[in-house]
């Protein structure tokens, strides 16, 4: 009885322990949030549950039985917490907060990043970049955003999308990236031994836009500078 009272004690923290994200930045705080509330309800009715289980069937039931009856409310609120959590903050929709007349998308969002020059592979770090730009955390080659994005009150659609261009990161990376360039690379210069090109593909189609494409969640970017055959 007392293993299972101690798995009991975990279930009824598990929403809190699962609630840890990034921190910093004006859309985690929106998301967590909302992601509190939910598993604040939870953690409400679930306690409630207990109490009424352990009032009206003290007598009826064996401690076992209420143990799992306990153990099935946690688990569904649980589950409620984050059915709720998905239709209210998913990652690609969002969140649209208002403040004083001005509307923002709350977004949080990743895609994947692969930068390959002369044959090797770029290490774009851990960790690198503001908070409030696209940065990196500890995925290598994931980049992440989580930021808010100014909106239209009327039509709901972000009025600048800028803070996503590819060429923003880049900057704060140290390094260009043109149609041209990347880096100190630029079309013509020898890469093993030939004239090298740049070259980019995004979801495996071919892109031409460079720096100047706004990336979007799910995204997966390869940018080459090789020698042309």
């Amino acid at each position: 009885m007392k293993i299972n009272c101690i798995f009991l004690i975990f279930l009824f923290l598990l929403p809190a322990i699962l609630a840890s994200e990034d921190e910093g930045s004006a859309a985690d705080d929106v998301i967590n949030q909302r992601l509190s509330r939910a598993q604040g309800i939870s953690i409400a009715v679930a306690t409630a549950a207990i109490i009424v289980l352990f009032a009206v069937g003290k007598k009826k039931l064996t401690a076992t039985k209420l143990f799992y009856a306990a153990a099935i409310a946690i688990l569904l609120l649980i589950g409620y917490s984050y059915y709720y959590f998905t239709l209210t903050a998913s990652a690609e929709e969002g969140i649209m907060v208002c403040e004083s007349g001005q509307c923002f998308w709350a977004a949080h969002i990743h895609s994947q990043l692969r930068v390959e020059i002369c044959g090797e592979e770029v290490d774009m770090g851990l960790e690198e970049g503001e908070l409030a730009e696209t940065h990196t955390h500890k995925e290598r080659g994931q980049l992440h955003f989580h930021e808010r994005l100014p909106v239209d009150p009327e039509t709901k659609q972000v009025t600048d999308f800028s803070p996503l261009q590819l060429s923003v990161f880049f900057e704060g990376m140290g390094m260009q990236l043109t149609s041209e360039c990347i880096g100190e690379w630029c079309n013509g210069d020898l890469c093993t031994g030939v004239p090298g090109r740049l070259s980019m593909t995004v979801n495996e189609v071919p892109s031409t836009s460079f720096g100047g494409y706004t990336w979007q969640d799910g995204d997966v970017i390869d940018i080459t500078f090789s020698g042309d055959e």
